[in-house]
């Protein structure tokens, strides 16, 4: 079954027991995440006398990524992606979901419903910057993110 930007959202979220979340509407933006391997972990080629023997995991991988959307109001009171990133507005009292270690990482959920079932990406200890551009018709933002913890996947 094919689906659209109109059927997925993202929601960042921190650490805390309740986590502060905010989610984005991928309606006037986009969703891409790249890294993705088998136990996220890099593989390094052993050789014996010059001849493949096998792989073997070595460090985790850096997944990689980014989500743009449209900015509807700088001013709200509610909830905005950018307090999420920088730790600012509702999002001050942001608790890392690393734990320990400067800057704040956040949990990145993309989830996509259509059919009766759910498809969810789960990306663990994200370090998440932001871009902004003035366009027509509206202004758009774009988090990318480097996340150090993993993915996980379910359906329901």
């Amino acid at each position: 079954m094919a689906w659209n930007p109109r059927h997925g959202t993202v929601s960042l979220e921190d650490g805390t027991g309740t986590p502060l979340d905010v989610d984005l509407s991928n309606e006037e933006g986009d969703f891409s995440v790249s890294g993705l391997i088998q136990a996220n972990k890099t593989l390094e080629a052993l050789y014996d006398r010059g001849t493949f023997d096998q792989l073997i995991e070595t460090q985790d991988v850096q997944i990689t990524g980014s989500v743009s959307y449209r900015i509807d109001d700088w001013a709200s009171s509610t909830d905005r992606p950018i307090d999420a990133v920088l730790k600012i507005g509702n999002f001050s009292s942001a608790v890392s979901t690393h734990g320990t270690g400067d800057g704040v990482m956040l949990t990145i959920k993309y989830v996509v419903s259509r059919g009766g079932s759910t498809y969810t990406m789960t990306l663990a200890k994200c370090l998440c910057t932001l871009d902004q551009s003035e366009t027509f018709p509206a202004t758009a933002a774009t988090i990318n993110f480097t996340c150090y913890g993993g993915a996980t996947f379910s359906k329901v």
